[in-house]
């Protein structure tokens, strides 16, 4: 069963994971600022915004790590912040997809990731109630 304090470590964990695998993308993103965007500022904005977002993932992980509640409260803004650049908690199933090779796997693998994102909301929404009541 999972208590508070696991609930927090899983969520610590899967936000370094969703790091560790986007590192690549943000180093690209970050080298990528000064030349790329001269013109088009829209897309810098989004570029600073999934920067930022991608950073904002380790202070998550720090957070939950310590067991803070604002960590919880980080979560809501992020979700937005997933859903927009398709950077989920549970990302790293698509790994799976490398090993075989599947059309419908994609799609089989897209609905477990949102069923399990929405379970880790649910989650979080039942830790932050049982954090209120005490």
């Amino acid at each position: 069963m999972l208590t508070r304090k696991n609930t927090y470590y899983l969520f610590s964990s899967l936000d370094l994971i969703t790091f560790i695998i986007n590192f690549n993308l943000l180093v690209r993103l970050v080298a990528g600022l000064p030349k790329d965007y001269n013109n088009n500022t829209i897309f810098f904005l989004l570029t600073i915004l999934h920067v930022l977002f991608l950073l904002s993932l380790l202070l998550t992980t720090y957070l939950h790590f310590k067991k803070q509640k604002k960590a919880l409260l980080l979560y809501y803004p992020q979700l937005v912040l997933r859903a927009l650049f398709f950077t989920w908690s549970f990302g790293f199933i698509f790994l799976i997809e490398a090993l075989f090779f599947a059309a419908t796997l994609h799609y089989i693998l897209i609905a477990i990731m949102i069923v399990a994102e929405l379970a880790r909301l649910t989650m979080n929404i039942k830790t932050q109630r049982e954090m209120k009541k005490e």
